[in-house]
């Protein structure tokens, strides 16, 4: 039986269903670690990966090919896999990875968000205590942030790469289901740096503490932050910080439900850490 969950997002995604099937089988992925305008989340460069192309390790281990035809594992993970083979392992089990489909109405805003974070998300297994909430987290990180953070900074590169080194280690709330006001950052001349979508899909899993209590979580071997003038700062007027680095473990709670009538506030967090390498 199809089990259905809603997203409870600030952006109030459409509901999400947890299917099996349905992939495509488009043979060009975009390559991360690069940047783009905050108009598009297309990379500047492809590489292209046969679809019989067995899933895992080449011989040579420069490369890691994804289940679901999701193309090769971004170079920030690939180490991750190399030093971890019970990572490794997972991401090449396709059972271990959940698919996010639309389903039920929504408003055209919340489908246009909700969209890019449809698809396959590695949750570390379907068995597993936070996968759906593992799932959910990943979904909003790419569904809400991506088109979100694209309205908010359109005079903005978007990058995958901090051009600078970000090191934050303290714990941020990116959402609570509040209303913000939002200052002006069309003409800030900033760049927004954040994890690509395949490197949020494909991120090791885990937990976060959070006021005494575990979180489903993940982590991006790259940072998150708005910088200016080879800054990070806070934009004024945002009403929270995103600053996190030199990797970045993102948390949620609430993030999704049972029932659409569910009245939980969801929150998104994110921190600041040295490594994914010791993340579970």
């Amino acid at each position: 039986m199809k089990a259905t969950i809603k997203l409870l997002t600030v952006a109030g995604f459409a509901g999400l269903s947890l299917a099996a099937c349905g992939t495509s089988k488009s043979t060009e992925v975009a390559s991360a670690g690069h940047s783009t305008s905050a108009g598009s989340t297309t990379v500047s460069s492809t590489t292209t990966v046969p679809v019989n192309a067995p899933v895992g390790f080449n011989a040579a281990k420069t490369e890691f090919v994804l289940p679901h035809h999701l193309g090769l594992l971004p170079e920030g993970e690939l180490a991750l896999a190399k030093a971890d083979p019970a990572y490794a392992a997972g991401l090449a089990n396709p059972t271990d990875w959940m698919d996010a489909k639309l389903g039920g109405p929504s408003s055209s805003s919340a489908q246009s968000s909700a969209v890019a974070g449809s698809g396959w998300v590695y949750v570390g297994g379907p068995g597993s205590a936070t996968a759906v909430g593992t799932m959910a987290l990943k979904s909003s990180a790419i569904g809400f942030f991506y088109p979100y953070f694209q309205r908010l900074f359109p005079g903005s590169k978007l990058m995958n790469v901090a051009p600078i080194s970000v090191n934050a280690s303290s714990l941020n709330t990116l959402s609570n289901g509040s209303s913000h006001q939002y200052g002006d950052t069309t003409s800030s001349g900033g760049d927004l740096v954040y994890p690509s979508i395949l490197e949020f899909r494909a991120a090791p899993t885990g937990t976060l503490a959070v006021s005494g209590v575990n979180l489903p979580a993940i982590c991006t071997p790259s940072a998150a932050a708005y910088i200016v003038n080879n800054k990070p700062v806070s934009v004024k007027g945002m009403g929270f910080v995103m600053t996190a680095g030199p990797s970045t473990v993102f948390a949620g709670k609430n993030m999704f439900s049972t029932s659409p009538s569910t009245s939980s506030t969801p929150t998104m967090y994110d921190k600041g850490t040295a490594s994914c390498a010791a993340f579970h």
